[in-house]
């Protein structure tokens, strides 16, 4: 069965979606869609490194590997719960994003941020729990790096995470491809 359950009519005009748009699903449900778990195929990007330097099927780098893509998928749903929560306003009035669950009122926002913010220094507290600090200074960087493209509007934000900025185009995926044939970490 779906998650995903149409509304009777008399409750989908108090919905955030208006009126004929409203979709109900439950708290697991809306965890995980927000997780957005087909996007973590991105995250496979971490493999290939040591597997061109023939090196993926050594016992310790293909630990090492799939402790990061493992890790590097926690940390980007952390991301999406965050930017999610931040934008969920603009996202209610969006075609396609108002079905979203935090735009559609089936995860509350304060929720879905400490949610994020937990997945997020979660990820890098793994990494640094199994001495892997320089992993987790990555995925720091890139917990950043994704901060920034949503709705944070802090000055230094701005300066340091503004579009077109040297500093978002180029430290993460510098760092990535340096630390990558080691292992990250």
């Amino acid at each position: 069965m779906s998650a995903l359950r149409k509304r009777p009519a008399a409750a989908e005009d108090a919905s955030p979606g208006g009126p004929g748009e409203a979709v109900s699903m439950s708290l697991p449900a809306a965890i995980v869609r927000t997780a957005r778990p087909r996007q973590w195929v991105k995250n496979v990007l971490v493999l290939a490194a040591p597997g061109a330097a023939g090196v993926l099927t050594h016992g310790d780098a293909l630990r090492r590997s799939v402790l990061a893509f493992a890790l590097f998928c926690l940390a980007s749903s952390g991301t999406y719960f965050v930017n999610d929560a931040l934008d969920a306003e603009a996202d209610r009035r969006h075609p396609t994003k108002r079905h979203r669950p935090i735009a559609a009122g089936a995860l509350r926002p304060g929720l879905a941020i400490a949610v994020g913010l937990v997945a997020m220094a979660g990820a890098a507290g793994i990494a640094v729990a199994v001495g892997r600090s320089k992993l987790a200074i990555v995925i720091g960087v890139y917990a950043r790096h994704r901060g920034c493209r949503g709705r944070l509007r802090a000055a230094s934000h701005r300066r340091w995470c503004g579009r077109g900025s040297a500093v978002v185009q180029l430290v993460p995926h510098r760092g990535l491809l340096r630390l990558a044939p080691h292992g990250l970490g």
